[in-house]
């Protein structure tokens, strides 16, 4: 189960963005059902080019691997697609927008990937990955994409995908010292990770 909802000024309200919550009601905009449209969505949104906000479901969907949906701010919400079987299942991080306008994203179950999906959900295979995916991936000055794994036994990584789809790992968290679970990437302004 999850809600996708929408906080706005209540309708003849004149207030404040600052105004209390109370003057802000939240508005259920989608409750997911976990069938055709899904269910669990852990992630955060992302804003697309386009100017909507995209998600993903941990599970559910017509294969049981997840969903992708689109809101479009303040009105619908939409299931783009369901996750394929060669992708894998489990997005629990948020979507990241490419150069190329394409969103990408991972799975940690089943089939693991890096994955991309244009906003009307045809997927693809970016690269396979070795170790469950955490969180999100983040594009560097390369062009590369570059994230980070969970352990299931053992150690974390973080690892790059080269614009060729050749998949290499970085760092490995193996003790206490140095962490084990790596927290998502960000790039600084400077360009590094």
């Amino acid at each position: 189960m999850g809600f996708v909802f929408t906080a706005s000024l209540t309708p003849g309200v004149a207030a404040a963005p600052s105004a209390p919550a109370s003057q802000r009601p939240l508005t259920i905009v989608h409750a997911f059902d976990n069938n055709a449209d899904g269910t669990d969505p852990y992630s955060d949104f992302t804003l697309a080019p386009d100017g909507n906000l995209y998600g993903a479901t941990s599970t559910g969907g017509p294969t049981n691997n997840g969903a992708l949906f689109r809101v479009v701010l303040g009105r619908a919400y939409r299931t783009i697609a369901s996750l394929p079987k060669a992708i894998g299942s489990n997005v629990v991080g948020r979507l990241t927008v490419g150069p190329d306008g394409q969103l990408y994203g991972g799975t940690c179950t089943t089939v693991l990937t890096v994955f991309k999906v244009s906003t009307g959900g045809i997927f693809e295979c970016v690269a396979p990955l070795y170790r469950n995916f955490k969180d999100r991936v983040t594009f560097g000055t390369d062009g590369s994409l570059y994230g980070v794994t969970q352990p299931v036994y053992g150690a974390g990584t973080v690892y790059r995908v080269a614009r060729n789809g050749a998949l290499s790992t970085i760092a490995t968290f193996k003790n206490q010292m140095a962490g084990n679970v790596p927290n998502p990437l960000t790039l600084g302004p400077d360009g590094n990770l």
